[in-house]
Parts: C-alpha cells; sequence; structure tokens
C-alpha cells in the first residue's frame, strides 16, 4: 500500500542536480542513469538559456488576459473559426462555465509545408500543425511571448535531445535515441490550474469512471490524480509547491528547485528500455490557490 511520510525524511531532497553544461558536453550519462534508477528523477542547473523568471510572467499575464483574447488563438475545440487542433490555447470549465485549467500548447513548427497524403497517419500530420501565437501586440507584449517561449521550447528541446542520448548510451541501447530523431509528438504546455475548483470538477477533468482518486491518503484534496507519463518530461514548477512523488512505496513532496528543470521518464520509456529505466508515479496537491508549471514532453516518433 502506498502511504505519506513526513517531509523531514524526504529523500528526494537527495535527487541529482546535474549541471546543464556537462549534461551537453556528454560528461554525465552515468548520472542520468543512475538519478533516474534510483528516484525517478533530477534536476538540470544553471542552464544559461532559461529565463524562469519572464516565463512564468509571461504565462500569469497571458493567463489573466479576458477569455475572448486568450480564444484568438483557441483550438478548434474553443474557437470554431479557428483551424488549429493541437495548438494555441485551450481550458477546461466548471459547472459555473469559468477556466479551471487552462493550456497554451507550442510545438517545433511554425509552418506546416506538406498536405495529409504526405505523412503515414492523421496524428503525424496533426503533430506537425504550426503554432499559433497572440497578435494583439499591446506594449509589445505579444511580440516578447513569442521571442522568449520560441527560445523556451528549443532551451528544452535541446536538453531533452541529451538526455535521451545519455540514456541510450549508458544503457548500450542505439536505437533508443533514434526514435527520437524526428520528435514530431513534442509539446511545451503553458498551464494554469485554477483556485475555483472543487472534487467535482477534477473528476469532470479526469473522467468519474477512470478509477482516478482526487484525495490522498492522508485525506488532502488533489488537482492532478496519480499518473505516468508517456515519455521524457522536463518540468518548470516555477518554485510553486504542490508536486509529490512515489518513491519505494511511500509519497514525498518533489522540492522545488528555483531556476531548474525537473526531468522525469514515463512508461513508454521504462518499456523501451526493459525496465532498467522506470517511469515516475506522480500527483498534484491542491494548493488552494493558482498554480502555474511548464511541462515539456519530448516524444517519439
Amino acid at each position: 500500500m502506498v502511504v505519506e511520510l513526513d517531509s523531514i525524511n524526504n529523500p528526494l531532497l537527495s535527487a541529482p542536480k546535474l549541471d546543464y553544461s556537462r549534461l551537453v558536453a556528454g560528461e554525465l550519462q552515468s548520472e542520468v542513469i543512475s538519478s533516474l534508477q534510483e528516484y525517478s528523477v533530477f534536476y538540470v542547473v544553471n542552464i544559461p538559456e532559461l529565463q524562469a523568471e519572464a516565463e512564468e510572467q509571461l504565462i500569469r499575464e497571458y493567463f489573466e488576459l479576458p477569455l475572448r483574447l486568450k480564444e484568438k488563438c483557441g483550438s478548434r475545440k474553443h474557437n470554431p473559426a479557428n483551424k488549429n487542433i493541437l495548438r494555441g490555447y485551450g481550458n477546461t470549465k466548471n459547472k459555473a462555465g469559468q477556466p479551471i485549467e487552462e493550456v497554451f500548447s507550442i510545438g517545433q513548427f511554425e509552418e506546416r509545408k506538406m498536405s495529409i497524403s504526405d505523412v503515414s497517419c492523421q496524428a503525424e500530420f496533426i503533430s506537425k500543425e504550426a503554432n499559433v501565437w497572440p497578435t494583439d501586440d499591446v506594449d509589445g507584449k505579444a511580440a516578447k511571448f513569442r521571442r522568449i517561449l520560441e527560445r523556451s521550447f528549443s532551451t528544452r528541446l535541446n536538453i531533452a535531445r541529451h538526455v535521451v542520448q545519455a540514456i541510450s548510451t549508458a544503457l548500450d541501447y542505439p536505437d533508443f535515441s533514434e526514435l527520437f530523431r524526428e520528435a514530431e509528438f513534442t509539446s511545451l504546455y503553458l498551464k494554469k490550474y485554477s483556485s475555483n475548483r472543487d472534487k467535482e470538477d477534477n473528476s469532470q477533468i479526469y473522467g468519474a469512471d477512470a478509477g482516478y482518486t482526487f484525495t490522498t491518503e492522508g485525506g488532502a484534496d488533489l488537482v492532478v490524480p496519480a499518473h505516468k507519463d508517456t515519455s521524457v518530461t522536463l518540468l518548470a514548477t516555477y518554485s510553486n509547491a504542490g508536486l509529490q512523488a512515489e518513491y519505494k512505496g511511500r509519497w514525498y513532496d518533489v522540492p522545488p528547485v528555483r531556476d531548474s528543470l525537473l526531468g522525469m521518464t514515463g512508461s513508454l520509456v521504462e518499456t523501451l528500455t526493459d525496465g532498467l529505466v522506470p517511469a515516475l508515479n506522480h500527483r498534484v496537491l491542491d494548493i488552494q490557490g493558482d498554480r502555474y508549471s511548464a511541462p515539456f514532453f519530448f516524444n517519439p516518433s
């Protein structure tokens, strides 16, 4: 049975902090593997291109815009006048019609030079959809939003490629890194979890019949239930508390480390590495306030 433990004895405080320069120089292959095998997480620190404070400020400012402005970038689901399906703005509303979970999706393509007949399936065609950016440029904020977040995507993509290469080399699985060569399904999500939500709202988002639990063993509420990601995740929490991870059958708070990216692996990586790199089971507590984060999902073709 999974139980909770006092954070005083939190083993995740010892999760390694990997220096960006050494990681991209290929010097930390064994450290990446040992971190994932022991903790299922690691931090990447000292990232010159990471502008965490600027990112968080831009995310806050964007999600504070009136809904009508945000929905100009809305996916077709949220704005039928638009053609984008995957990229741009989306939300989930509560029973009162107010957004309680908002997202802005960014990919690696600025234009799509193909038709659906050029790809293997509709999913691949959608994955290569061009980004959708705000254009209502008040005081240059839209241009700044795009400039900084394009750089944010590129920075994470570079780190993720080196993480995958480290896993591939350390395990002597050369085909592993090749699976990520195109990485067309990769996404950076800007997310806001609003405070105006309750347990019924959470069940609505994740499916009341999907088997998720929205309270911890100690009775605390969750805004994101326990789950495992799919592939390689780099997460910016912007020092927001609430993230918890399972370690050896117990739940612990994941300590926020300012100006870092938290690395973890998912169920597909565990399968592709024959169980040598385990997937991280994690969840997010309701912190009784707005919470911002930016998960980057590096996915294979």
